[in-house]
C-alpha cells in the first residue's frame, strides 16, 4: 500500500497492529493539500487499535483536524461501543493539548442508524453520544436523500458505511456520491464527500446575531460596567447599556485571543472554575428544546402556491418575508352588527374583584417572579438578552420595567425597543422533508422584558380561566390536563365500540384542522373577545398593545428580511398566546352547545352528551344526528368569516362509526371522510388503536438520544428523564396501562440510559448518594391510584360521572353472586364502601364490569391506600328500572362521608411521588466492598453528612464532582479485586507484583504512584481509604482534590492497563510523567 501510495504521490498511514494481526483501516493523504501534523494519536496503546486509523493536519484553510478512519466488526457487535469508548478518551486528551482541533471521521460501522436492530443498538448510541460531544453530525443532514440509499447493495435500507464531519463545515459541503469503481470487488459501494474548504457554497450564512456572552456575568468579569443604569432611564436605555457591557467582553476576548491567547486561556479557566452550572444549563438548553438539531440551514424554500422557489438566501429570505407579509396582513374588517349578535351569548363571569386585580398595578415583585418562571432554554429576542442577564441586572432593571408595564396597561403605547420580532422558521415534525413555506412553523423571538411582562398577564389570566373557557376546552389552563381529554376520548371509543351498528347511524367526528390557527386571529375579532368576557379595559388595552404593534423581520441563515407589520395573529413563543388562541376559540365552542352530540352510555344510563373535546387548536366536535352536521357547518362558516381563522379542507377528517360511512354520501361538511377504524388517525399524539408499548419501549434509547440525553452530565440527564420520559409516559399509560412486565421493560430501558450505575444508585434520592430518577414501576402506581379520587369528591365530569356507575355496579354484581346483575340494583349504594373496604371483598371478578385500563386503576388503589372500613351489606333494591340520580354526593350522606382518618389517606399528596417516598425510607448509597476493606468508615450517620455536602456542591452549585461520587459508590476504580488469586499480577501504576484479590488495598493505601499524586495535591490526611470514603473533609477544595485525584489514579492505570494488554512491555512512570498526567485530568477535574 505503501508502495502504490508513492506511485500516486499520496502518504500512507495504518495504526501500527499486534503481533498475529491484520490491520483493518488506512488513510490515503496528498501532503501537497494538507499538512501532516502528527499520526496514531487517538488509538496510541489501546486494545482496539487495529480497527481504526488516524492523522492530524493543518489544512490550507488553516483548519486543525484529525482525520479517522474505522472498520468496526461486523462478527463481535459488543466492541463497537468499546472502540468509540477507546475513541473518545484519545480525543479528550488531544484537545486538551489542542484546544481548537476539529474531528473528521468515518469508515464501515458495520451498523445502521435507519433500521436498527437490538443488537447494534449500544454501539449507535455510543456513535450519537460521541458526536454531541465532538459537535460532529452525520453529512446525511445535509440532504434527506442520502439516508434512503444503502451503501452494502442490501435489500433492506442500511447504511453501514457512514462519513462523521464537523457541524461548521455543513456550509462548505460541495458533494455527496454513492459509487461502484470498475475494477474493485466489494459488496459495499463507495462514498465520497467533497468539501470547499475556506470557500462557502452557493449558500449564504450570515455572521450569527449578537447575544449577550454569559460569561460577562462571571468573577473576575462581573466586578466591573461600561456605565451604570440611571433610576430614571428609559427601557431602551436600559437594554443598550445591558448591550455595551456584553459588546465590550466579546471585543476584549477577541483583541486576547489574537494578541495573548494563554491569558485569555487563564481567563477562561477562571471563569470554569467558578462557573461549571454553565455547561450543564447549555447541556439542559439542548435538551429540553425540541428535537431539531441546534441550527437548520435552509438551501432551498418553495412556495407551492405561487410556484415560486429560492435557492440562495436573499431569495429566501424574501419569499418568506413576501409569505409571511401577507399571512399577517390586516384582514377585512368583520360586519359590527354580526360580530356582536355572534359574541352575545357570552356572559360575564369575572367578578368585580376579579376584574380589579387583572387591572391593579405591577410591582417589580410580581415581575421577578415571573421572570423566575420562564423557561429558560428559550432563545433570546433581537436584544440578545438572556433571561439570566436580565435576572442578573435585575436591581437595576426591576424598577425601569415594572414602570414601563404599568405606562402599557395605561396608554397602550408599546415602547420601540419591544417592537421588533424575529421569526424564526423550524420544519414542522409531520413534514421535515417539505421544503415549502407554508410547512415551516414561525417561531416568534420577542425581547425578553416584553416576555416577562407577558408572563406576569398570563399568571393573572390563569385565575379566571377557569370562568371564562367551558369544562371541555383544557389546552394551557390551570388544573385542567391533557390526559382528561384523552382518557376521556378513548373511553368513549370504548362504549361507542360495544354499541350495535344500527345506533351509530350517522354519528360522527369531526376532527377540525385550523390552517395557521394562531397566526390568523382576527386583532379586531380579539378585542370584542376580550371586551365581552369583561376582562377590563387596562389589560385588555396591554394585550392588544402587544399583538398589534410590534412588526416582524425573518431570520434564515443569520440573514435578516424587510420588517412589516404583524395585523393579525398571536405571536407563537409569547406566553400569552395559548391563552389569548383558547379565548378566541371559546365563542365558537359555545356554538356546539346546540348539538345533539354523542350519548356516552352505561348500560342504558346516558351519562352524558359529548358535543366536543379542545386541547388548543386540536379540536374534536361529535356529531349525533344530520342536524349536527347543518349547525357545525354553519358555525364554522361565520367563525371564519368574523374571526378570519380557516379549516383545512384536506386535513381536517369526518370520521363516521359505522364500516360504511365513506359512502355516505352528504354535502354540507365539505371534508375527506371514512370509516374511523379503517386508517391510522392520531389524537393529541396516540393512535386510535391504543398505545404500541412493545414499540414504545424498545425504541426509548433513542427517544431519549433524540432530546440529546447521551451528551450532557448525568445530573442533568436524571432530571431530564423524570421531567421527559415520565411524562411522556404517565400521559400514555394513563390511557392504557402497561402491564407489569411492560413496566419493568420499562425501567430496564430508561436504566439503560444510565450506562454502568446500578439501578439502587440511580433510584436512590441525590441527598442519599443516588440520582433520584424516578421507579416508574412504583410512579406509576400513584398516578393510576389518583385516576380514582374524582369519584370520592364533588367532581362532576362525565368521566367521573360514569366511573362511579360502573363501580356501584360492580358493587351489586359482587353482592348478588352475578355478572349479569341489572344496573338499577346499585342504588343507594356509595363509592366510598367500595374503595375503603378493608377485606377487598369488591375487588374480586374485576374482569366483570372493568376495562383492563380500569383494572390496573383498581390494582393501583389496592396497593397505595389503606383501607380500614368496615361494610355492612344493606338490602339492595329490587330488580326493577329506575332513574339514576346524579346529584353531587353530600358529605354527609349515608354511607359516602368520609372519616377523618380516610380523608387524610385519600388526600392527593399521598398519590404524588411514590418512587420518591420509598427511597427516602431507605439507607443512603454506601459500597460493600469498600467498607469491607475499610470498615471503619461504614457510619451510617458520616454517610449521610457526605452525601448531603456533595448534593449541595453537585445539584445545587453545580461543581463536577462526578468521579469522587462514583468511587464512593465503589464503581470508579481502575481494577476491582479478582476472586481467584492471579499468579504473578502487577499493579500496573508502580509495576510491584501484588495480590490480584486485594488490588484495591494496594492501589489506595500502598502504592507509590498514588502516594506522589496525593502528596503532589497536598491532601492533609494520609493515603487511606478511609480518607476517601465519605471523607470527613469536606469543604469544596479538599472534595476537588480528592476528585482529582480519583480521577487521576483511574485514568492511568487504564491507560496503561490498554498499553500492557496491546503487548507493550510498561516502563516505570517518572515524576516527570506523573506530573504531567496530573495535569492532564485538570481539565477535568472540579
Amino acid at each position: 500500500m505503501h508502495d502504490f501510495a508513492k506511485q500516486h504521490r499520496r502518504q500512507f498511514f495504518t495504526s501500527p497492529r499486534g503481533r498475529g494481526k491484520k490491520n483493518l483501516t488506512g488513510i490515503f493523504v496528498n501532503p501537497i493539500t494538507i499538512q501532516i501534523l502528527g499520526a496514531y494519536e487517538l488509538n496510541q496503546g489501546v486494545r482496539h487499535q487495529r480497527y481504526s486509523t488516524d492523522v492530524r493536519a493543518k489544512t490550507k484553510a488553516g483548519e486543525h483536524v484529525i482525520f479517522q478512519n474505522f472498520y468496526f466488526p461486523s462478527d463481535n457487535k459488543e466492541l463497537h461501543a468499546e472502540i468509540i469508548e477507546d475513541m473518545k478518551s484519545g480525543f479528550e486528551v488531544l484537545q486538551g493539548q489542542h484546544p481548537s482541533v476539529l474531528l473528521f471521521y468515518g469508515g464501515d460501522f458495520n451498523n445502521s442508524v435507519e433500521n436498527t436492530p437490538d443488537v447494534e443498538t449500544e454501539g449507535v448510541i455510543s456513535l450519537e453520544e460521541f458526536n454531541r460531544f465532538c459537535k460532529n453530525d452525520d453529512v446525511a443532514v445535509y440532504d434527506e436523500n442520502i439516508t434512503i440509499y444503502p451503501t452494502n447493495r442490501s435489500g433492506s435500507h442500511r447504511r453501514l458505511d457512514r462519513f462523521y464531519a464537523p457541524r461548521k463545515w455543513e456550509t462548505q459541503a460541495s458533494r455527496y456520491q454513492i459509487l461502484d469503481p470498475v475494477g474493485i470487488n466489494s459488496s459495499h459501494n463507495l462514498i465520497a464527500v467533497k468539501y470547499l474548504q475556506g470557500i462557502s457554497s452557493d449558500i449564504q450564512v450570515g455572521m450569527p446575531r449578537f447575544q449577550f456572552p454569559l460569561n460577562r456575568l462571571q468573577p473576575p468579569f462581573n466586578e466591573a460596567r461600561t456605565g451604570p443604569i440611571q433610576p430614571d432611564a428609559s427601557m431602551a436605555e436600559a437594554i443598550l447599556s445591558i448591550q455595551s457591557d456584553g459588546q465590550e467582553y466579546i471585543e476584549m476576548m477577541g483583541y486576547l485571543r489574537k494578541n495573548d491567547p494563554q491569558y485569555m486561556q487563564f481567563l477562561m479557566n477562571e471563569v470554569k472554575e467558578c462557573n461549571p452550572g454553565k455547561t450543564c444549563y447549555k447541556s439542559a438548553q439542548m435538551f429540553f428544546q425540541a428535537k431539531k438539531r441546534e441550527k437548520v440551514v435552509f438551501r432551498k424554500i418553495t412556495n407551492t402556491a405561487l410556484n415560486q422557489e429560492a435557492t440562495t438566501t436573499p431569495s429566501m429570505v424574501k419569499l418568506a418575508t413576501e409569505y409571511y407579509r401577507k399571512l399577517y396582513s390586516s384582514p377585512p374588517h368583520a360586519n359590527w352588527n354580526e360580530l356582536r349578535r355572534y359574541l352575545r351569548p357570552i356572559q360575564s363571569r369575572i367578578t368585580p374583584m376579579q376584574r380589579t386585580e387583572l387591572g391593579k398595578s405591577f410591582t417589580k415583585d410580581e415581575l421577578e417572579y415571573a421572570l423566575d418562571t420562564m423557561d429558560k432554554s428559550t432563545a433570546p429576542g433581537p436584544d440578545g438578552i438572556q433571561y439570566s442577564v436580565l435576572k442578573s441586572y435585575w436591581e437595576d432593571v426591576g424598577p425601569i420595567l415594572t414602570r414601563e408595564a404599568n405606562d402599557l396597561m395605561e396608554t397602550g403605547n408599546l415602547p420601540v425597543c419591544f417592537q421588533k420580532v424575529l421569526i424564526t422558521l423550524i420544519p414542522k415534525n409531520n413534514v421535515a422533508e417539505s421544503k415549502d413555506i407554508k410547512d415551516q412553523r414561525p417561531i416568534s423571538l420577542s425581547n425578553t422584558a416584553i416576555k416577562v411582562i407577558s408572563k406576569a398577564v398570563c399568571r393573572r389570566l390563569q385565575k379566571v380561566m377557569d370562568v371564562l373557557v367551558g369544562p371541555y376546552q383544557r389546552g394551557f389552563i390551570r388544573d385542567r390536563r391533557i390526559n382528561q381529554n384523552t382518557m376521556e376520548f378513548f373511553t368513549m371509543l370504548e362504549r361507542l365500540k360495544q354499541q350495535p351498528s344500527s345506533q351509530m347511524d350517522r354519528r360522527a367526528l369531526l376532527m377540525v384542522d385550523f390552517t395557521k390557527a394562531f397566526d390568523r386571529i382576527s386583532h379586531q375579532y380579539m378585542h370584542q373577545v376580550l371586551m365581552k368576557m369583561g376582562l377590563g379595559s387596562s389589560i385588555v388595552r396591554l394585550i392588544m398593545s402587544i399583538l398589534t404593534d410590534q412588526e416582524a423581520q425573518i431570520s434564515l441563515n443569520n440573514w435578516e428580511g424587510e420588517r412589516f407589520p404583524l395585523r393579525c395573529g398571536t405571536r407563537q413563543g409569547n406566553p400569552l398566546s395559548p391563552l389569548i388562541f383558547n379565548l378566541a376559540l371559546e365563542p365558537f365552542l359555545m356554538q356546539m352547545k346546540a348539538l345533539d352530540g354523542i350519548p356516552i352510555e352505561y348500560e342504558g344510563v346516558v351519562v352524558e352528551r359529548m358535543k366536543y373535546h379542545a386541547f388548543a387548536d386540536d379540536v374534536n366536535i361529535y356529531l349525533g344526528s344530520e342536524a349536527d352536521y347543518d349547525k357545525v357547518a354553519a358555525a364554522i362558516r361565520q367563525f371564519e368569516r368574523l374571526s378570519n381563522s380557516r379549516v383545512s379542507e384536506t386535513k381536517t377528517k369526518l370520521l363516521g362509526f359505522q364500516a360504511d360511512y365513506a359512502q355516505y354520501h352528504q354535502q354540507i361538511l365539505p371534508y375527506p371522510q371514512s370509516y374511523i377504524w379503517s386508517e391510522e388517525w392520531k389524537y393529541l399524539g396516540l393512535t386510535l388503536e391504543g398505545v404500541d408499548w412493545k414499540k414504545f419501549i424498545s425504541k426509548l434509547p433513542f427517544m431519549t438520544l433524540k432530546q440529546g440525553y447521551m451528551h450532557i452530565d448525568l445530573i442533568t440527564r436524571a432530571i431530564g428523564t423524570n421531567v421527559f420520559v415520565a411524562s411522556k409516559t404517565v400521559y400514555k399509560d394513563l390511557v392504557q396501562c402497561m402491564s407489569n412486565q411492560q413496566l419493568k421493560k420499562m425501567d430496564a430501558g430508561i436504566h439503560a440510559v444510565f450506562k454502568g450505575i446500578s439501578t439502587d444508585k440511580l433510584y436512590a434520592r441525590p441527598k442519599q448518594g443516588g440520582y433520584g430518577v424516578l421507579e416508574m414501576a412504583t410512579q406509576m402506581q400513584g398516578h393510576r391510584a389518583a385516576v380514582l379520587l374524582s369519584t370520592l369528591n364533588d367532581d362532576m365530569d362525565w368521566y367521573t360521572k360514569y366511573f362511579r356507575l360502573k363501580l356501584t355496579h360492580h358493587m351489586a354484581k359482587i353482592m348478588k353472586g352475578r355478572r349479569n346483575t341489572p344496573i338499577a340494583q346499585s342504588q343507594g349504594l356509595h363509592v366510598a364502601d367500595f374503595l375503603l373496604e378493608r377485606t377487598g371483598r369488591f375487588f374480586k371478578n374485576l374482569k366483570w364490569t372493568f376495562t383492563s385500563t380500569e383494572i390496573c386503576y383498581l390494582e393501583a388503589w389496592k396497593e397505595v391506600v389503606p383501607r380500614s372500613r368496615i361494610y355492612e351489606t344493606s338490602a339492595l333494591v329490587p330488580d326493577t328500572r329506575i332513574q339514576m340520580s346524579y346529584e353531587a354526593p353530600a358529605r354527609g350522606g349515608n354511607g359516602f362521608s368520609l372519616t377523618e382518618e380516610e380523608e387524610k389517606q385519600c388526600h392527593p399528596s399521598n398519590f404524588s411521588s411514590l418512587s420518591k417516598k420509598k427511597q427516602k425510607a431507605l439507607p443512603p448509597v454506601m459500597p460493600g466492598h469498600f467498607l469491607e476493606l475499610c470498615p471503619e468508615a461504614g457510619g451510617k450517620r458520616r454517610w449521610e453528612k457526605f452525601w448531603k455536602t456533595l448534593h449541595k456542591l453537585e445539584w445545587k452549585k453545580r461543581k463536577d464532582l462526578e468521579a469522587l461520587h462514583h468511587f464512593n459508590f465503589g464503581s470508579y476504580v481502575p481494577m476491582h479485586d479478582t476472586r481467584r488469586p492471579i499468579t504473578g499480577y502487577k499493579c500496573q501504576l508502580c509495576l510491584q507484583e501484588v495480590n490480584s484479590q486485594q488490588i484495591q488495598r494496594h492501589i489506595y493505601n500502598d502504592c507509590g504512584c498514588s502516594k506522589f499524586w496525593w502528596n503532589h495535591l497536598n491532601i492533609e490526611d494520609p493515603m487511606t481509604l478511609n480518607s476517601m470514603l465519605a471523607p470527613l473533609h469536606k469543604t469544596y477544595e479538599a472534595l476537588r482534590n480528592l476528585n482529582w485525584y480519583v480521577q487521576t489514579v483511574r485514568r492511568v492505570y487504564c491507560s496503561r492497563r490498554r498499553e500492557a494488554n496491546g503487548g507493550n512491555v510498561l516502563q516505570p512512570l517518572s515524576n516527570r510523567q506523573m506530573k504531567k498526567m496530573l495535569e492532564h485530568t485538570k481539565v477535568r477535574a472540579g
